[in-house]
Parts: structure tokens; C-alpha cells; sequence
């Protein structure tokens, strides 16, 4: 354990007594909706306790949108609680607006875009130091209850305090279940803190004034107090341009000190210590230190190592088993944070006299699929590797590890299972364990699950002992971001961002994805597709877009693709152009290179096998002055599955264990060094999964096969391209012969139906469109003949 010296702490007197302050709505009528409904008060408007009981209404500012309130409401809200929808314009306009028709009180729904449904004081904005009237939060899923009856005007309710403590302690505990200990009830009630302008008591357990949003805790007494360091506040003062002005500019470190706690009226067979937590990650460190010697040493825990930069909200309960306090006297607790954005807050800390074990798999450190989706032709072996870890104070013998993968589709047969009996696990440890056997992956298109599950005996918490992963066999493509869903939290692409921030510098730079071709003999790389999240209009004829074909390999072993190591094999240069159905997936068809560095229109380029390839996007604007373009990338979140498969260090850590997989590379990889377009060719490409949890860039490759000319002249004398592959509605072939003749055209679907033919008469030199906006997606044959050439092409139509 690491020792650390006593730290000189200075007293913070209690804040007063305050009154309860308003935190629910009560409704009284009609019966169908009655019941409570939890509120949180806006940063603005009036902080009077007093309950308000009036009929409630949602306002109609007489628009197409009515509920929205973003003009002045036409319907009768005088002396009544008016409902106002979120979005449009800011927090403070609507409730201004509904202030001035003799609204009494402000409730503003949240929407589908707060994912996590929770609670938050809304910004005072522009108009909040002319609010007077109450303000408050409702949740979107209880205002769709609530709708109808609002919306006729049938509705009795009371805003209220409702401050119950709904906490459920367990039979071991033997400290903070009495008020004034752990639940900071009105104050710190004899917990100290060690620098001023650190933690601070937050009396509603709202977390506010932060210039990068604020938020309240989700605990058992949230609203009797809880405690916060707000790194956020402190650093910039709650103004996002100060940065560094703030009381304590970050890093700032404080610890949150107990009181000494008495524990010789028990006898103590083990220590763990349980509170709840709201945070948001940046850069931040946090530790839980413990006494049982009065403060002369200090054992330390790291804690939220999970939390990934630029985190989600976290709302839970954390729960650390404290090893070697068995017949401990005394205990001392400080909670320790250095403060690099965004904010910590504690609440209703609790000590348990018990001892268990607790056997779980790390879920940000397991080795998911080299790729998210692979072609059928390239499966290849994949290395299995994960951290398990004992978070339990007692020690676990002889757990069982297994790795198991199903087909998602048969999800009752099992693909392939391994078991790893571990001989033991001590009290708070951790373990790296790699599968000496490795996997293949079933070469037979489908979605498959991955998964790591560890199990015990005498596991006290069987709900952290899994962790899975997902990926798919394709039919003809690569990818390692999943399929979008617009509004969906879990699978939305996302501006490209590096260390947390959208790009911002240079203009000039690369995106890749690495792709590990096991088969590549008589394949090609027909296409890459990418998106952007800028409007398109706005970039429209402002620069180029290059999808570069990098054949690569890491020859000094340090995961990074200098201009030495790779050799371009193909790509193409697009015009950026407001003509594409979609610009959030723009497919690039992508030719063989010339010794000069451009394209040899309408050849290919064959793959090799065991090769990696560098699939790259890079932006080259002509115009600096439009905005930056923003390639699309998936960035992930602690509560989706897709996370770790996204942030692709944990396998290619897990290949470098195990020989002949060194060479195997997977993720993405940048190049932002660059300040012009003949920079980009000398930059040098690295991973920053380092920096960037769980977030990959958005480049698909499509392959398809390398075309074998049948002719009696030079082969060079016959060229029939396709413009684009994969296509959305039209095929588009050029085509030129060394002299008139007949071609006949043919499109085919997998199962060999004839969907197209036509011939063409005297045909030399044209260009060919065919329609396939009323075919589905999939994969289809092109085929051309003319006399002793042919020419077959494989076609993939995305709907």
C-alpha cells in the first residue's frame, strides 16, 4: 500500500440551517396522473422554499410548434404553473415569456436528447436576471404522462419539498446511518477539508456555476446537502474563456477528511466503505486514502480508472473493500481529487463491517475483434486477453475465466468456448490473462457476440462478472465503427475529435482505419466510404477530399506508420461538390497510383496477403477561410458494449504477447502534423487511443475483385471503369474500346437472377448509366462483353 504523510487540514465551519427547498411536484388531479414527480430549480428564478399550488397548463405561443414558448403564449396561463417544452430557444426566454402573461411558476420539460433522463439546473442564459417566478426541471418521460391532461387544463398541483431519505443501509453497516455522519445533512457535521477554494458543501446537492454544464447528485439525502469539488467553477470561475482564472486554476488538488471514526465497539472481521458519486472525467485523479492509525499513514485505492476523457455524467454508488483493517480501532477517511475538469461531488458515505470476495472482469481492459466487421474472405485468428480483478477484501481461490462467442442470430448454439482456471485471486488485486489458443473467426456472414465471464464460489457481486464484445462477418467490407442510427446514443457518429476537442488544428490532415488483409490474391480495394458532419453546403467547392491505400508494415515495432514503413498502392481525389444523397456516407472509388503519386483511372490495384493496409481520408482544402472539415468517428460510452471493441489498444496489446501476431495491426491512426497538401505525405501516423477512449474514425473498405482482361490486343487498349462502389441509385460505367463493336451489358444478383441487359451497337467510347433505385441492398455481378474481352465487376447497392 502506498503511504502518505498527514496533510494539516483547516475546519470549515457548517453553513446554516436552511429550509427544504422545493424538489417535487405534486399532482393533485385528476387520479389517472396523481403522484409525485421529481423538479430540480433552475440556476435563475426565484430561490423562495414556499409551496405553490396552483391549476397547471402548457403554455400555446401560437406557433406550429405552440408548447415550445418561444414567442408570448396566447392562451389564459395567469396565476397557474406553465408547462413549456425544451428546445429552440434558451431556458430564460420561455420562462421570461410566461412571467410576463402571469405565470406564477416555470416547468420546462427535458427531451429525448438528455439521454441519461436526469435532472440538471438549467443556465440562466441571457434572460434569467429578469426571471423572478420559479423555475424548474420535469423530466421528458414524466411530462409525456402528464401531456394530455395538461394540455386541456384539467390539472391540480402543489410544488413542494418532498425530501425523504429513501436510503436502504445494509445489515453491516456500522457507520453513517445516522443522520450527521456520512449524509453531510446541512453541513459537514465534522468532516474537514484540507485547501480552501476545493471541496465545498453544495446545499441541494445541485453542482452549479460550472462554465461546461452543471448537474445535481442522484443519492439517498441529495437534497439535505452533499459535498463537491468543482474543477469546472474553480478553474474558470463559470466562464468558459477564462480558463485558468479562476480560485484554483486546474490541476487543483483537496482532500475531504472524516472525522476519526470509533470502531472498538466492534469487532471488525473487515472494512468497506460504500458513498454515492457524481462526476464528470476530463483529466482528473481520484483516490480514496484510509487511517486506521489516527492519519499517521495513509493506505490509498485509485478510483474511477475507468472514466474515459470527456466522460459521460456518472451517477452510482461505489463500494471499496479495504484489505488488512481486520481488528482495526479506528478509521479515518479522506477522499483526495485532483481537480482537472469537470467535477467530483460526494454523498452519504457509509463504513460496513464485513469481509467477501468479489471477482470481476475489468471491462475496459478485454481484447475485442481486430476489426468491428470483416469479409468473409479475411477471417483470420484473434488473440483473446482480459484484466479480471478481486475487489473484495477476502482472498478467491481457483475462479474460473471462460471466453465463448455465439452467433447473435443462433444465439443458442455456441461458436467456439475456452475455459482458464485461475488458481487464485488475492484481496484487492488484478490480473492480465491471455489465452495461449486463439480464436477463428467462422468465416459465415453474421453478427457475433464475444464474451469474458469470470465466476467463484463464493463471489459476493455476480453482476460485474461479464463483459462482451460485438462484431460482424460481412459479405465484402471492413469496418470498425457500427451501423448509424440517427438519435441513437449508442451508435450516432460524431465529429472527429482529438484529446476531447473537436479538430481545430491543422487544416490539412489524415484519418485512417488499419485493415490486415489475410487473403488478398485476386482482390482489389474497390472503395472507401467516409462522412462528414459539416453541412455540406458550407464546404461545398472549398478543397479536396484523397482516399490514399497505404500498403504498411510496422518495421521498427513503435505502432506508428512513418513515410518509410508505408508504400502507396491507390487511392483517388474527389472535388468536395453538394451533389451527394448523403454526406454523412460518401463512397470514393479508389485506383491503382502512378509512379508520379496520382491515379491510373479505372485500373486496380491487387492486394497480398498477411499485409496491413492504411485506409486513409485526407482533407485538403483550397479555401481555409470555410470551416474545418469534420470527418465522422464513433466515440463511445461507458454504458454500451460497443466501447471496447471501438478502442482498439487492448488487442493489439493482447497481439504483441503472443508470436506471428506482432505484425497484425488494428484501429485508426492519425496524421495531424501537416500545414499544406504536400506536408500530408510526409506525416507521420500514430494511434492516440491513449488520449481518445473508445473512438475510431469512420472509413469503410470495400473489396472486390481484381479483374482479369481477356484480349487479343494489348490489354491496355480496352478500359471500362465504374464511377463509384458502393452506389445508391444509378451505376455509372465509362467505357472505351479500341474500336467499334458490340457490348453487351448484364447486371446479375447473387442467387444469378438477370435483372439488366442490353446491347450496344457500334459502341467505341460512352458512358453507361443503369438504375438500381428500386433494387435492395446487396451485393450484385456487373457484367461486360465485347468480343474476346470480359469484364465482370462486383457491384454493391447501399439503400
Amino acid at each position: 500500500m502506498s503511504r502518505f504523510s498527514i496533510i494539516f487540514t483547516i475546519s470549515l465551519q457548517c453553513l446554516g440551517i436552511h429550509a427544504q427547498q422545493i424538489n417535487n411536484l405534486n399532482i393533485l388531479s385528476p387520479t389517472s396522473i396523481a403522484g409525485n414527480y421529481e423538479v430540480m430549480r433552475a440556476e435563475f428564478g426565484s430561490r423562495d422554499s414556499t409551496s405553490i399550488s396552483a391549476g397547471a397548463v402548457f403554455v400555446d405561443d401560437g406557433t406550429t410548434s405552440p408548447t415550445l414558448g418561444c414567442q408570448d403564449p396566447i392562451n389564459n396561463i395567469t396565476g397557474k404553473i406553465a408547462f413549456i417544452d425544451r428546445g429552440f430557444c434558451e431556458f430564460s426566454d420561455k420562462a421570461l415569456r410566461a412571467q410576463k402573461k402571469g405565470a406564477i411558476a416555470v416547468i420546462i420539460c427535458g427531451d429525448l436528447s438528455n439521454i441519461a433522463q436526469v435532472l440538471f439546473p438549467m443556465a440562466s442564459g441571457s434572460f434569467g436576471n429578469q426571471v423572478i417566478i420559479p423555475t424548474f426541471m420535469l423530466l421528458q418521460k414524466d411530462c409525456y404522462k402528464l401531456r394530455a391532461d395538461l394540455t386541456s387544463g384539467l390539472v391540480n398541483a402543489t410544488l413542494e419539498s418532498n425530501c425523504l431519505n429513501n436510503a436502504v443501509y445494509p445489515i453491516s453497516t456500522i457507520w453513517g446511518n445516522k443522520q450527521g455522519e456520512g449524509d453531510f445533512n446541512k453541513g459537514l457535521n465534522g468532516w474537514t477539508i484540507d485547501k480552501i477554494h476545493t471541496w465545498s458543501f453544495l446545499p441541494e446537492g445541485n453542482i452549479i456555476g460550472n462554465a461546461f454544464g452543471d448537474q445535481r447528485m442522484n443519492s439517498w439525502t441529495k437534497c439535505n446537502g452533499a459535498v463537491g469539488f468543482l474543477s469546472d467553477k474553480l478553474d474558470n470561475n463559470g466562464n468558459a474563456s477564462n480558463q485558468g482564472g479562476g480560485l484554483c486554476p486546474a490541476p487543483c488538488t483537496g482532500a475531504l477528511i472524516s472525522p476519526t471514526i470509533d470502531l472498538t465497539a466492534f469487532n471488525i472481521d473487515g472494512i468497506t466503505i460504500e458513498f454515492a458519486q457524481t462526476t464528470r472525467q476530463f483529466q482528473s485523479l481520484y483516490w480514496l486514502l484510509t487511517s486506521k492509525d489516527g492519519g499517521i499513514s495513509w493506505d490509498s485505492i485509485k478510483l474511477n480508472t475507468a472514466l474515459p476523457v470527456n466522460s459521460l455524467v456518472t451517477h452510482n454508488r461505489q463500494k471499496v473493500a479495504l484489505v488488512g483493517y481486520e481488528g482495526a480501532k479506528s478509521l479515518i477517511i479522506k477522499f483526495e481529487y485532483v481537480g482537472n475538469y469537470y467535477y467530483w461531488a460526494i454523498d452519504d458515505v457509509i463504513v460496513l463491517n464485513d469481509k467477501f470476495e468479489d471477482v470481476m472482469i475489468d471491462k475496459t481492459s478485454i481484447a475485442g475483434a481486430p476489426s468491428l466487421k470483416v469479409p468473409n474472405s479475411q477471417v483470420a485468428p484473434m488473440v483473446m486477453f482480459t484484466s479480471i480483478a478481486n475487489i473484495g477484501n477476502s482472498n478467491a481461490y481457483n475462479p474460473n475465466l471462460t471466453f465463448s462467442v455465439k452467433n447473435v442470430q443462433s444465439p443458442n448454439i455456441n461458436v467456439f468456448s475456452i475455459n482458464n482456471i485461475i488458481s487464485s485471486l488475492s484481496a484487492n488485486s488484478d490480473k492480465d490473462v491471455i489465452f495461449t489458443q486463439t480464436f477463428t473467426t467462422p468465416s459465415i456472414k453474421g453478427d457475433y457476440e464475444g464474451l469474458y465471464e469470470i465466476t467463484s464460489i463464493s463471489d459476493n457481486n455476480p453482476s460485474n462478472n461479464k463483459a462482451t464484445f460485438n462484431f460482424s462477418v460481412t459479405d465484402n467490407f471492413f469496418s470498425n465503427t457500427p451501423p448509424e442510427i440517427i438519435g441513437d446514443p449508442f451508435t450516432s457518429l460524431s465529429v472527429l475529435t482529438t484529446h476531447g476537442t473537436v479538430i481545430e488544428s491543422p487544416y490539412f490532415y489524415t484519418a485512417a482505419n488499419v485493415y490486415y488483409v489475410s487473403k488478398g490474391k485476386e482482390l482489389t480495394i474497390d472503395s472507401l466510404v467516409f462522412g462528414f458532419a459539416n453541412n455540406i453546403e458550407q464546404i461545398e467547392k472549398s478543397g479536396f477530399i484523397e482516399a490514399v491505400i497505404y500498403q504498411w508494415s510496422d518495421d521498427d515495432n513503435n505502432d506508428k506508420a512513418s513515410p518509410e514503413e508505408r508504400l502507396k498502392v491507390g487511392g483517388n481525389k474527389i472535388w468536395i461538390e453538394n451533389k451527394y444523397p448523403n454526406a454523412r456516407r460518401i463512397a470514393i472509388p479508389v485506383w491503382a497510383s502512378l509512379p508520379d503519386g496520382k491515379y491510373d483511372d479505372g485500373k486496380q490495384f491487387e492486394l497480398k496477403d498477411n499485409t496491413n493496409y492504411i485506409c486513409a481520408i485526407r482533407a485538403i482544402p483550397i479555401d481555409v477561410t470555410v470551416p474545418r472539415y469534420q470527418f465522422l468517428a464513433y466515440s463511445g460510452n461507458l454504458n454500451n458494449h460497443y466501447d471496447t471493441q471501438m478502442s482498439y489498444i487492448n488487442q493489439r496489446q493482447a497481439q504483441n504477447k503472443l508470436p506471428n501476431f506482432a505484425d497484425k495491426y488494428a484501429g485508426s491512426f492519425f496524421g495531424l502534423t501537416s500545414t499544406s497538401e504536400e506536408g500530408l505525405d510526409f506525416e507521420t501516423y500514430e494511434s492516440y487511443d491513449s488520449l481518445i477512449n473508445a473512438q475510431t474514425v469512420f472509413i469503410d473498405a470495400y473489396l472486390g475483385r481484381y479483374e482479369t482482361r481477356i484480349v487479343d490486343s494489348d490489354p491496355d487498349d480496352a478500359k471500362i471503369s465504374t464511377a463509384q462502389n458502393p452506389v445508391y441509385q444509378e451505376i455509372t460505367v465509362d467505357a472505351a474500346l479500341p474500336q467499334k463493336t458490340i457490348l453487351n451489358v448484364t447486371l446479375i444478383s447473387k442467387e444469378g437472377q438477370l435483372l439488366y441487359k442490353n446491347s450496344y451497337h457500334d459502341f467505341k467510347k460512352d458512358r453507361i448509366v443503369i438504375s438500381v433505385e428500386n433494387l435492395p441492398s446487396g451485393v450484385y455481378t456487373l457484367k461486360l462483353q465485347a468480343d474476346n474481352t470480359i469484364i465482370t465487376k462486383e457491384v454493391v447497392v447501399v439503400k
